[in-house]
């Protein structure tokens, strides 16, 4: 979060001018730099150190329950009685129910995307006629 802040050029004297290297000045290059190697350090920290993201809970049989990013299921420790928990028929209620959103938000876009695919044609047509 602070490394980029020593790519400003605080350093430059006002007035002065301004030494190039290979056509650009210097201030533009150490810019560049410090940006480059700080991309490059948070490159480096998710491609070598992530350890990636975990959910754990505990189910009724004590079995941990580890959730793996972008699931589209329900956490098993969501169901179940007590502490807020789902009974099994909730969770086939709301599996339903998103499954039917999904199939309506895709008819929607596809419904949407004929339309504009039409109205391209009519332009083009116009332009053409």
């Amino acid at each position: 979060l602070v490394l980029p802040w020593f790519g400003l050029p605080l350093y430059r004297v006002v007035g002065a001018t301004d030494p190039y290297l290979s056509g650009s000045p210097v201030w533009a290059v150490v810019a560049i730099l410090v940006l480059a190697l700080t991309h490059g350090l948070i490159i480096y920290i998710i491609a070598c150190q992530w350890q990636g993201w975990k959910k754990t809970g505990a189910v009724a049989d004590g079995a941990p329950v580890v959730l793996a990013p972008g699931s589209r299921d329900v956490a098993p420790a969501m169901v179940g009685a007590g502490a807020g928990g789902l009974a099994s028929e909730e969770v086939v209620a709301l599996r339903q129910e998103l499954q039917a959103l999904r199939d309506e938000v895709r008819r929607l876009s596809s419904a949407e995307a004929s339309s504009v695919r039409q109205a391209m044609r009519e332009e083009i047509g116009a332009l053409f006629a």
